[in-house]
């Protein structure tokens, strides 16, 4: 049987010559197992498969909790389902061969819409936060795993098909680079609605926060790309104690707070998606 990191290898071999230097934008191959760009910059790849393209400092700071909770929440109770069924059907129907996912944390939100899809792909998940892509590689082999910059990526200009955005910042000029012609981004963001009731319990209903206004998301993806398709959800899922626990954790509105939510039985999930091709 094959170990995690050999499976990794084949999978980025089969991908192909997209890759740039994240250092100095050479062209990028794969050689005896490391990347290595023209000007001899090398990448090694991790144990588990993933690989650092990045010429930084990574993200640092977010705990074992939060990818735990994440992972509970989004692959154990299925709690973003329906957008995944539904991105995985356009990808089915729009026959996408290329993917991105862009933010995609320790990996979760890249794997469900994985195991929706019917046709074989090439994902790719990015992100700089590096325990979250070690935590990605070690959840799931059916994807390749960077830490890498979306607003700098480490692939060539024209590579994906797709590139799937959700609940997560955005860069739409480096986005519009890498996508080949004819492909789309597709960006998931809240609703107004999006868990009212962890909303409702931290801030007073005088508070600016307390409500969302996405129009300026929507906005400034509009100003980017010729939005061709835009799809709403909203729906209630019943919570148990724990996992009402786990959805705070991972929520970004709770990380300033340091007093515990009451529990909540039931949450409210309202999300939209906006599908669009580079003008």
């Amino acid at each position: 049987m094959k170990s995690k990191k050999q499976r990794a290898l084949d999978r980025i071999a089969a991908f192909g010559p997209h890759f740039r230097c994240p250092i100095c934008e050479t062209s990028l191959l794969l050689e005896e197992g490391r990347f290595v760009c023209d000007n001899d910059h090398t990448f090694d790849l991790a144990k588990q498969g993933s690989v650092y393209l990045f010429n930084g400092q990574p993200v640092n700071g977010y705990t074992k909790t939060l990818f735990e909770a994440r992972r509970d929440m989004i692959v154990e109770k299925k709690l973003y389902a329906p957008v995944h069924e539904w991105v995985a059907s356009w990808i089915d129907r729009q026959q996408v061969d290329v993917l991105l996912d862009a933010g995609t944390g320790e990996g979760s939100q890249l794997t469900e819409l994985l195991s929706h899809v019917s046709r074989p792909v090439h994902a790719v998940g990015i992100d700089l936060a590096k325990d979250g892509i070690q935590q990605a590689s070690k959840q799931s082999s059916e994807a390749i795993w960077f830490v890498n910059d979306l607003a700098h990526t480490a692939f060539r200009d024209d590579t994906f098909d797709f590139i799937f955005n959700m609940l997560s910042p955005a860069n739409y000029e480096e986005f519009a680079r890498i996508l080949r012609p004819g492909g789309v981004v597709c960006k998931i963001i809240p609703g107004a609605g999006y868990l009212r009731q962890i909303r409702e319990a931290l801030y007073e209903s005088t508070d600016e926060h307390a409500t969302y206004d996405n129009r300026q998301t929507v906005e400034r993806f509009d100003a980017s790309f010729e939005r061709i398709e835009h799809h709403t959800w909203s729906y209630d899922v019943s919570l148990t104690e724990t996992e009402w626990q786990s959805l705070v954790a991972m929520t970004p509105l709770t990380w300033e707070n340091k007093h515990p939510l009451p529990y909540e039985p039931v949450i409210t999930i309202e999300l939209e998606a906006l599908i669009g091709r580079a003008h």
